[in-house]
């Protein structure tokens, strides 16, 4: 009986302890290709702002509607007052943009990094 008690003791020691590991515990969320560290204006912001927003006439210098994103200055303007962030997230009391739907979640990570960061001119 005493052998059979140690041997359940044991097992239930080497058998309770385990090593967690992160795949198990933070399972992908489709983002593991989006690179969130030093995100710069002009290798990162600026494309998705081009692409996305300062075209057609929607943000760029001819632009009626007074919000431009077609610089850098104004870009930073934008990030300062948090109108950009606003906008891009679709926070509520701000216009949802791009009009053509959303940005992708990799892109408003990378903007929101680049802004957390000081939005600065690199």
């Amino acid at each position: 009986m005493k052998r059979i008690l140690i041997l359940i003791t044991i097992i239930g020691f080497t058998t309770g302890c385990y090593y967690d590991k992160a795949q198990n515990l933070y399972p992908s969320t489709g983002n593991d290709s989006c690179v969130l560290t030093n995100v710069t204006y002009s290798a990162v912001v600026q494309p998705i702002i081009a692409q996305n927003c300062a075209i057609g006439g929607c943000h760029d210098a001819t632009s009626s509607n007074g919000f431009f994103l077609y610089d850098y200055a104004h870009v930073k303007t934008q990030a300062t007052n948090g109108q950009l962030m606003g906008t891009i997230t679709h926070a509520s009391n701000y216009p949802a943009m791009p009009l053509s739907g959303s940005l992708t979640t990799c892109q408003i990570l990378q903007i929101t990094a680049w802004v957390n960061a000081g939005a600065q001119n690199n």
